[in-house]
């Protein structure tokens, strides 16, 4: 019984510091600047990543922006 639990933690433990490394890359991940430009368009949705977002709609209707 005492095996099964060590190898229990033993697994947790790796899921564990597996956890840390993934999140770690994610903070570390360099930072995605977007820029959106809609011209003469109609029903334009434009989103942004994680970093700087800059959207331009230029003679166009019903845009939805975000960033």
């Amino acid at each position: 019984m005492q095996e099964l639990l060590d190898w229990w933690q033993a697994l947790v433990g790796l899921v564990a510091v597996i956890g840390v490394a993934i999140t770690w890359l994610q903070v570390r991940r360099p930072r995605v600047d977007t820029t959106n430009v809609a011209s003469n368009a109609r029903r334009v949705r434009q989103t942004g990543g994680p970093g700087v977002t800059r959207n331009e709609a230029t003679s166009s209707e019903d845009v939805d922006q975000s960033g």
